[in-house]
């Protein structure tokens, strides 16, 4: 009897690893959304373009053709430049008012190399080739991000990486959001992160390291801007706040009570006031 019971755990346990790895999979290998829309179709005048980074990813995108301020925009997690919740909409209100955009597909979402995503650690390499990018055609950089954007425009901040960052709904702590994610996403226990998380960082070749905001808050070089929603299901306005008190500078925090980067559809006019008043003040 014994050997039996011992054999069926056995397989449950390895059916339970098999499962764990099949989600630790599925996390960094996200699916690319690819839409049919370009910015021609809001009027803009625009041109396709390729980027190289330093670990020879090709990603790809969009500049937009507006004056010498230029934004970057970082769209999140499993979306790309053709998302519809925040990457449209910024795209075509900050082209009305003038500005130049270069919005990109990071390393493997929509069209862009890549066969993982690094939830934000080698993707700061995404973030590097797109400024670099902007410094031979723009007079101002300015960077926003989302979500995952967000973490990197973060961290771009203590890099000196572009003249003001706006961060709206980053993740500030990776295993927490990680966890809340799979419910989010998935409909999965959260604690379920407990064994996912390590499997994908091996997956993906991740260094946990790198996603830890905590280690450059007290670094930043430029003025930042972060975007928080109350009703936000990922990432808690009590973590974004531990954040701007470690970091101990001057961060302004607007807070909504939007869900995760679902501020821009609170009140559309709004949020592109407060946008425009933080790059233009």
């Amino acid at each position: 009897m014994l050997p039996l019971l011992l054999s069926v755990l056995g397989v449950i346990i390895l059916l339970f690893f098999l499962f764990i790895f099949f989600v630790a999979y599925k996390l960094v290998t996200p699916s690319r959304l690819i839409g049919h829309w370009n910015p021609g179709d809001f009027g803009a005048e625009y041109e396709g373009m390729e980027l190289i980074t330093e670990d020879d990813v090709k990603l790809k995108g969009w500049y937009i053709k507006g004056d010498e301020r230029c934004v970057i925009l970082v769209h999140g997690y499993s979306r790309s430049r053709w998302d519809d919740v925040y990457m449209r909409p910024m795209m075509e209100m900050l082209w009305k008012n003038g500005f130049s955009i270069l919005a990109f597909d990071l390393r493997a979402h929509g069209e862009s190399g890549g066969k993982h995503t690094t939830l934000g650690d080698k993707e700061f390499l995404d973030l590097k080739a797109a400024f670099n990018f902007c410094r031979k055609k723009c007079r101002n950089i300015y960077i926003v991000g989302y979500s995952m954007g967000g973490f990197l425009a973060l961290k771009a901040a203590a890099s000196g990486m572009g003249d003001k960052i706006i961060a709206d709904s980053p993740f500030i702590r990776v295993d927490k959001s990680g966890a809340r994610g799979l419910k989010y996403f998935a409909n999965l226990p959260p604690w379920l992160y407990f064994f996912v998380g390590p499997i994908a960082a091996k997956i993906a070749n991740i260094n946990i390291k790198n996603l830890d905001p905590f280690s450059f808050a007290n670094k930043l070089r430029v003025p930042v801007l972060i975007i928080a929603g109350n009703n936000d299901p990922l990432v808690k306005l009590s973590e974004i706040e531990e954040f701007i008190r470690i970091s101990g500078r001057n961060i302004e925090l607007w807070t909504t009570s939007a869900a995760h980067v679902r501020s821009i559809q609170v009140n559309p006019k709004n949020y592109l006031k407060r946008i425009l008043g933080f790059l233009e003040g």
